[in-house]
């Protein structure tokens, strides 16, 4: 495990041209297929449905899991109070950075934004369900304007259709980190 944070030092390093980044990206695959085989302790597991990325869907930045992504089914109020809890509990015990969340009515969207968990994340991506045409992703686009929490937001991506209104929100929010959006 110390080799590959070593590594993943040196990759986050190494600029995109850096010669040795082939290398370092070579010695990465080799690593994750070796650590996928070892058989840890038990560890305490965080509370379901919520998890960390595994096999080969994890993303890791200095040896961390830098993702958390989870698509959910139970968006009932209860539901969502286990999601809230579950995330809080991951980035307690390794703080990833990124938030992807799919299948999201906008409603709960709107309230993740609001929510003090959404403090310190960089990068969020919120697939709201059944909005094809984007009338859900004015009222997300105006909970991500307003959220007092998401200064420190690096890269936003809202996979739905916008309507002008929801651009608009977006233009006018204070997101000072933000240097990559993607929409639609």
């Amino acid at each position: 495990r110390a080799a590959f944070v070593r590594g993943q030092c040196e990759l986050a390093a190494a600029t995109p041209a850096d010669d040795a980044r082939p290398l370092l990206l070579d010695r990465q695959a080799e690593l994750v297929a070796r650590l996928k085989t070892f058989d840890p302790p038990p560890r305490p597991r965080a509370a379901d449905p919520f998890r960390v990325q595994d096999f080969d869907l994890t993303t890791y930045e200095r040896g961390f899991p830098a993702t958390v992504t989870w698509f959910g089914q139970d968006w009932s109020a209860a539901g969502f109070r286990r999601v809230l809890a579950a995330l809080e509990a991951h980035l307690a015990a390794s703080p990833p950075r990124t938030l992807e969340v799919g299948g999201v009515p906008p409603e709960r969207a709107a309230d993740l934004v609001r929510h003090p968990v959404a403090a310190g994340l960089r990068g969020l991506t919120l697939a709201v369900a059944g909005d094809r045409r984007g009338r859900g992703a004015v009222a997300v686009a105006q909970a991500v304007a307003a959220s007092p929490h998401l200064k420190t937001l690096r890269r936003l991506n809202l996979p739905a259709e916008l309507t002008d209104a929801a651009v608009a929100a977006l233009a006018a929010a204070d997101l000072p980190n933000l240097t990559d959006l993607t929409l639609g």
